[in-house]
């Protein structure tokens, strides 16, 4: 499915349209005024941008095959089991008792991070087929070319290692400035530090999309 028609449908979901409302009368709600319109703006244009680049888990994404099987312990098995266990976190965010100003975001970052978990899974299994080839090189050798491709390896290995990692710490990022904003919310600080705890978030969303999309160029060139 092509960016404009996976934008299109995200942009038609009428979860994405409610939860804009949302945010933007949350936003009028605590004072901010026609800011509360931009916001709504904002996150209904972030989210279709999000549907068009990472798609959704329709019946064509459910078609594809099973994901690959990590190599346990490694460094990467970790960071992708990490990744999951901020989706556990996401989830729960979203659903408890949470004013909207919370729930809205927490609903756009946990399907973001949701569709680009199997991008995850598919960069650490490349880095498993790295992991494998460069035990299979055997020691230094004399040949040029053959020091030159374990090199080439290693530093392809390297790449989509901190790919990984940044994408997990934007993830650890959005999450934690969420906890944050829930507890200025819920302690009713609906002031000036509430707008800037919205800010905040929004920026680190826009980080994280940007991680995301990466992550998946990363899985579709290894592949």
């Amino acid at each position: 499915m092509s960016f404009f028609n996976r934008a299109g449908s995200a942009a038609a979901d009428p979860w994405l349209g409610l939860t804009s409302v949302f945010g933007g009368g949350v936003a009028w709600a605590v004072g901010m005024g026609p800011w509360g319109l931009a916001i709504a703006g904002g996150m209904f244009a972030a989210g279709a941008v999000i549907g068009g680049v990472l798609g959704g888990k329709d019946e064509e994404d459910s078609e594809e095959e099973g994901l690959p099987e990590l190599h346990k312990g490694t460094e990467q098995a970790k960071l992708v089991e990490t990744m999951d266990r901020y989706i556990n976190d996401l989830r729960r965010l979203r659903s408890g008792p949470k004013p909207d100003a919370v729930v809205d975001p927490s609903i756009e970052a946990l399907v973001a991070t949701e569709n680009a978990y199997p991008n995850a899974v598919r960069v650490a299994a490349a880095i498993d087929g790295l992991d494998v080839a460069l035990s299979r090189a055997g020691g230094p050798s004399n040949n040029q070319e053959v020091r030159a491709s374990v090199q080439r390896m290693a530093d392809r290995r390297v790449a989509l290692l901190d790919k990984l990692q940044l994408t997990v710490d934007e993830v650890a990022e959005v999450y934690t400035k969420l906890l944050e904003m829930s507890a200025a919310v819920s302690s009713m600080d609906l002031t000036i530090g509430a707008t800037k705890d919205v800010e905040q978030v929004n920026a680190s969303l826009d980080s994280l999309r940007t991680s995301l999309a990466d992550l998946e160029t990363q899985a579709q060139a290894g592949s």
